[in-house]
């Protein structure tokens, strides 16, 4: 049995935009990384392949498969390397995006190309579903092919279902003052400072930590709870008062659990030095 589906274009955009809503829409993650294969290892290196090499003559079908995976991988890598510098990040969101408008550009430049080529020397994809009719070497590569899709899911599968204990944290940063511009160095006595305190929440659990304030190892004035599930993240402002005047005085943000005596992490230092109030 064969099935032709001329350059491939038109059904590999419509099965994106289904994928992308399907798993937008399937809160199951393993379902998502399955439907999301495909996604990630074969489409964009496809586009880009009939982009570079729009001839039929140019690269053989098992060949454009596997040039296709290998262009894929590199797209994934570098748009990841690039997102990670933006404010978007690496989200699911940024990454579904970033990969449908590779898709798109390389397909809008593929079909540019293809209209420049005589009929006989566009790509026409029949695909057969008779193993017996290949040769020796293409089910050698179609084989290996397999092995790798089938061994990168399973170790992401593998991954999902049993997460390494070693990659629980928690995130625990001074973002700056309230209003966002540099850490203070200079203070004054009496006069409350408030500085925002970004907590993240990585644990895969939810949890309630507190966050103190101390200065010169002083008992804090007051604790603020935060309760975050996995995932979360939070910036909240605390305040804190010099009482007397002096250089090099130790500002320290303490994050405990809820019920747990000792630090959890190590505390966030800050060295300030504090001015006596100027007389009116």
């Amino acid at each position: 049995m064969r099935i032709r589906l001329g350059n491939g274009l038109l059904p590999m955009i419509a099965l994106v935009y289904i994928m992308v809503v399907i798993i937008y829409f399937v809160p199951c993650d393993i379902a998502r990384i399955i439907l999301g294969l495909p996604f990630v290892l074969i489409f964009p290196g496809y586009a880009f392949s009939l982009a570079l090499f729009p001839a039929r003559e140019n690269l053989t079908g098992l060949t454009r498969l596997a040039f296709s995976i290998v262009l894929s991988i590199t797209a994934a890598v570098i748009l990841g390397l690039i997102l990670n510098f933006t404010p978007w990040g690496l989200t699911v969101n940024s990454v579904l995006a970033a990969m449908v408008a590779c898709i798109a550009v390389a397909s809008v430049i593929a079909v540019l190309r293809q209209k420049g080529l005589p009929e006989t020397e566009r790509i026409a994809i029949v695909f057969s579903l008779s193993w017996h009719q290949r040769s020796g070497g293409a089910r050698v590569i179609l084989v290996i092919l397999a092995l790798i899709v089938l061994g990168t899911l399973g170790a992401t599968v593998y991954y999902l279902v049993n997460p390494d204990p070693g990659q629980k944290f928690t995130e625990f940063y001074i973002s700056g003052v309230e209003d966002r511009s540099a850490y203070p160095t200079g203070l004054v006595a009496g006069v409350e400072q408030k500085m925002v305190i970004t907590v993240v929440n990585r644990e895969r659990r939810t949890l309630t930590y507190l966050v103190e304030v101390r200065i010169n190892g002083e008992p804090p004035g007051r604790t603020v709870p935060l309760t975050l599930e996995d995932g979360q993240r939070c910036d909240v402002t605390v305040g804190f008062t010099p009482r007397a005047a002096g250089d090099r005085q130790l500002v320290e943000f303490v994050l405990y659990l809820e019920g747990g005596g000792t630090p959890y992490l190590e505390p966030l230092r800050l060295w300030v030095d504090v001015s006596p109030v100027s007389p009116d």
